[in-house]
């Protein structure tokens, strides 16, 4: 009887543990993140964002890897701002390309996010920095 449970408990370790302590990130869930690209602390209004799921690393500049894309606001309170909700606790990486009219250049820059169980159902505010 022993042997029995000892293997029953075996494969449930190697095999249905993994399943239930492995959170995948994307949609879904109830946490939101209010992103903000700036250059320089400056807004940069018609931004794009582009996200990656279950990434802690950089992925590329290639956008045709990420999961998701947001566009900025372009006037008012949406400028340089946009936001993404129903999202699940996880690793996520934003990457955002745009233009930035006080100095004529193309910027971009990126930013991991993990959203931790803790923070499953919160706002984040995620300020992307973006460099020519």
């Amino acid at each position: 009887m022993y042997l029995g449970f000892a293997k029953s408990l075996f494969i449930w370790v190697a095999f249905g543990l993994p399943l239930v302590a492995c959170k995948k990130a994307g949609t879904g869930g109830k946490a939101s993140v209010a992103i903000y690209v700036k250059h320089h602390n400056r807004l940069i209004p018609g931004a794009l964002v582009y996200i990656k799921f279950n990434e802690k690393e950089f992925p590329g500049v290639d956008t045709e890897l990420y999961d998701m894309r947001r566009i900025c606001g372009t006037s008012g309170e949406s400028e340089g701002h946009t936001h993404l909700a129903n999202l699940k606790q996880g690793y996520y990486y934003f990457y955002a390309t745009g233009y930035d009219t006080s100095i004529n250049e193309t910027v971009s820059g990126g930013i991991p996010l993990h959203i931790r169980y803790s923070q499953r159902k919160d706002e984040i505010n995620l300020d992307i920095a973006v460099t020519e």
